[in-house]
């Protein structure tokens, strides 16, 4: 069961961008050295499906937190951000492409 919850929680990790490999490799190695291979193909399947469910739990979530409306407080700092990357960008050549591109 452990190698199946940590390398469940390394497949979500990934699917979010969370790189844990340095971690997680060695500590599933450690745990699956004993185990027959029949085990874990069977392991491995649980894990693909239990990964997949959680990842598509998480995107939905996701999608929900992004499709909700912003605060006043959050527009006017996604404003004021903006104002400061122009500032910044009139000053620096070349930053004012990068700039217009990325409001567009």
């Amino acid at each position: 069961m452990e190698l199946e919850a940590e390398s469940t929680a390394f497949i979500v990790c990934e699917h979010l961008g969370i790189d844990t490999s340095e971690y997680t490799f060695p500590y599933l190695a450690n745990w699956s050295k004993d185990k027959e291979l029949s085990q874990l193909s069977k392991s491995l399947t649980r894990i693909q499906s239990t990964a997949e469910i959680f990842n598509q739990v998480v995107d939905q979530n996701l999608e929900k937190i992004r499709e909700k409306p912003l605060t006043l407080d959050q527009k006017i700092e996604l404003a004021k951000t903006a104002a400061a990357e122009q500032n910044l960008a009139k000053k620096e050549p070349g930053l004012e492409r990068k700039v217009q591109e990325k409001m567009h």
